[in-house]
């Protein structure tokens, strides 16, 4: 049965074609289908000669949309910062509470960024830059993920100080 009720091709084998899609897809990818669909319906509205019906299935699809944005639990979003937020408030950190910037930064031409990089990657395994003990220790101090984070914040400086060093940017790489 569709979702109104009457039987059609959807539902044929005992199952809604919608629903198969929803459980084969991930939320995010899910939530991506059910706008992408209301807008092709908006978009065809004046070509195929059923602008009624394309209006009908457009407000199908978003209102099916609002339902699964209502179902999110948003509250718990903020939460959970992403990897990418975490390794630009490192690297902010770095920039601002160390002072470490792009002159700083720059007169590490021997791979000491990657270095201390590999040596929180490594969980401490591969030879530390000659920073001082300090820092070593401070690094080891951290979790898991803030090594990871770090680290990663780390690759970042060094790829801006190749940027840099070759008059690029990371839309015009060199």
């Amino acid at each position: 049965m569709s979702r109104d009720g009457k039987a059609t091709y959807y539902d044929a084998g005992g199952i809604e074609t919608y629903d198969i899609v929803k459980a084969k897809l991930t939320q995010e990818q899910y939530i991506g289908f059910l706008l992408g669909t209301s807008l092709v319906y908006q978009c065809r509205l004046n070509w195929k000669g059923q602008a009624a019906d394309d209006a009908r299935k457009s407000a199908n699809y978003a209102v099916w949309l609002a339902e699964e944005l209502e179902s999110i639990d948003l509250s718990d979003m903020d939460k959970l910062p992403s990897s990418i937020e975490l390794i630009a408030d490192a690297r902010l950190e770095q920039l601002v509470k160390h002072g470490f910037d792009d002159r700083h930064d720059d007169k590490h031409i021997d791979g000491e960024l990657i270095a201390a990089a590999m040596y929180l990657l490594s969980d401490g395994a591969t030879k530390f830059p000659d920073w001082g003990d300090m820092w070593r220790k401070k690094f080891l101090k951290k979790s898991e993920i803030e090594r990871r984070v770090v680290a990663a914040a780390l690759v970042a400086a060094e790829v801006d100080r190749l940027l840099r060093a070759k008059g690029a940017t990371a839309h015009h790489p060199v």
